[in-house]
C-alpha cells in the first residue's frame, strides 16, 4: 500500500490490520510513516532505501534506530513471497553503485505489509472528466488542478481541496492543512451558490 493510505488507516480510520510492516523509502514520508506505525502498535521490520544513506530527517531516523528499526540502505526488493492476495515475507538484495544486485547478499524479512513511501501523487482523475484544467507542479506531486485563491478550478462549479489539489510531506506532518483547505473550499462553494460570505471568507490557504 501507499504511505498516504497507511497514514489514513492509522489516523483517520484506525483500521490498519498490519502487524509487521516494511517501508520502502527513507525520506521524510517513510520515516514519519514508520514512527506513526510504531506509535500505533505496528512493528516496523525494516526501512528499505535504494540510496547508500538515509534521505530523511536525521532526528527521526535516530529515534527509529533507537527503537531497533533496521535500515537497509543500498538495498532493493528482489521478491515478495506469500499466498495470492497476501504477503508473508520480502527478499531484499544489496545493490552496488550501478544499482546492480550483489550476488549472495539476499536476505528474507518476515512481514505482512509493504508500504511504499516513494512520494505522493495527487488523485486528479475526476478533474479531466468535468473539463477542469490541470497543470504540472513538481512541488505538489505532479499534475494538479489549476485553482484560484478560492480553491476554484477552471470550471466555476468545481472546487479542489486536500490531496487532489496537491500533496507534499508537510501534509503528512500536519493533516490540518487538508482540513483547512476543505473548509475554505466549502465556504467558497456555498458563496458561489448565493450564500452570504462567512467570517472566514478572507482566510485563504498558503
Amino acid at each position: 500500500m501507499g504511505a498516504n493510505g497507511a497514514v489514513a488507516l492509522l489516523t483517520r480510520y484506525r483500521a490498519l490490520g498490519s502487524q509487521r510492516m516494511v517501508i520502502v523509502g527513507s525520506g521524510d514520508l517513510g520515516l514519519r510513516t514508520a514512527a506513526l506505525a510504531l506509535e500505533s502498535g505496528v512493528a516496523v521490520a525494516g526501512i528499505v532505501e535504494v540510496a547508500g544513506a538515509v534521505r530523511g530527517d536525521e532526528a527521526i531516523a535516530r529515534s527509529l534506530a533507537r527503537r531497533d528499526v533496521p535500515f537497509y540502505t543500498a538495498h532493493t526488493i528482489r521478491e515478495a513471497r506469500g499466498r495470492v492476495g497476501e504477503i508473508d515475507s520480502l527478499v531484499l538484495v544489496q545493490i552496488d553503485g550501478e544499482l546492480k544486485p550483489i550476488p549472495g547478499s539476499e536476505r528474507e524479512i518476515t512481514c505482512d505489509t509493504v508500504c511504499l513511501a516513494l512520494g505522493l501523487a495527487p488523485n486528479v482523475e475526476l478533474f479531466p472528466l468535468v473539463g477542469a484544467r490541470l497543470a504540472f507542479v513538481s512541488a505538489l506531486g505532479g499534475w494538479v488542478p489549476e485553482i484560484n485563491d478560492r480553491l476554484q478550478t477552471s470550471v466555476p462549479t468545481v472546487f479542489a481541496a486536500g490531496d487532489c489539489a496537491g500533496v507534499h510531506d508537510g501534509m503528512l506532518a500536519n493533516p490540518e492543512i487538508a482540513r483547512v483547505q476543505g473548509r475554505l473550499a466549502g465556504l467558497a462553494a456555498a458563496e458561489s451558490l448565493g450564500a452570504a460570505p462567512g467570517q472566514e471568507a478572507g482566510q485563504r490557504p498558503r
